[in-house]
Parts: C-alpha cells; structure tokens; sequence
C-alpha cells in the first residue's frame, strides 16, 4: 500500500509543473492601467490617461489620451478612471501573454525544452 501512495505520490510530482513556472496574466483593462498607472492607485488620473499608451501586447477600442473621453468616462466624476469605468470589452491582448509560457511547459514535459530558450533577447532573435 506505501508502494502504491509513494509511485502515485512522485508520478504527480513529476507531471505537475512547479509553482516557480507558473504564468498568470492580469486582465487587459487592469494591465493597460498598470502599465499608465504612475502613482500606483490602481486607476488612472487625467495626466495618466493623457499619457497613456497600449503598448506592444494591448489594444484598444477607444482614442488614446482624449480629454473629451477622459470627462465621459469618468462616471462619478472623482477625476479617475477605474477599469471597470474604462471598460472590461475595451482593451484586449493582441496575442495571450501566457501562450508562449505555455508552449515552454509543454516542451519540457515532454523533453524538448533545449529548443526553446528561456533568455528573453534570445526570443527576439527567433
């Protein structure tokens, strides 16, 4: 019976990826904040949002930095936009942050990983 717990025990520990390789990724409208977000108060002021940029990885449904959007958006009229004041439909990923993360996990799973490198100036090479 020990045999048995112990075989099942290390055959899960080996198939499960460590807590360490684990990708999360925050939802686009949160991450467009995070990325604008200059004081830290996990929203955006009217200097943020006039600043504000997508990035490479987002993109948007509205004009970045509009004062006049800015004043429309801003539902309770406190001077800053939260997400879901912005809008959880109004910004998406263009390519899911996680999918490449995912790709290097099923790679070393199955003993490939020496094809992908973990170095990130060396993914822009390839």
């Amino acid at each position: 019976m020990r045999r048995h717990y112990l075989f099942y025990t290390l055959t899960a520990l080996y198939f499960a990826p460590p807590i360490t390789q684990a990708c999360s990724q925050a939802h686009p409208v949160t991450a467009f904040i995070a990325r604008n977000d200059l004081n830290g108060n996990a929203s955006l002021d009217k200097e943020e949002w006039l600043r504000a940029q997508a990035g490479k990885n987002l993109q948007t449904t509205f004009e970045q930095g509009s004062p006049q959007l800015f004043e429309q958006l801003d539902k309770d009229q406190n001077g800053e936009l939260t997400a879901r004041e912005i809008g959880f439909q109004a910004v998406q990923y263009i390519s899911e942050p996680c999918t490449r993360w995912n790709e290097r996990i099923r790679l070393h799973r199955h003993g490939s990983i020496g094809s992908v490198s973990h170095h990130p100036t060396a993914e822009k090479a390839n």
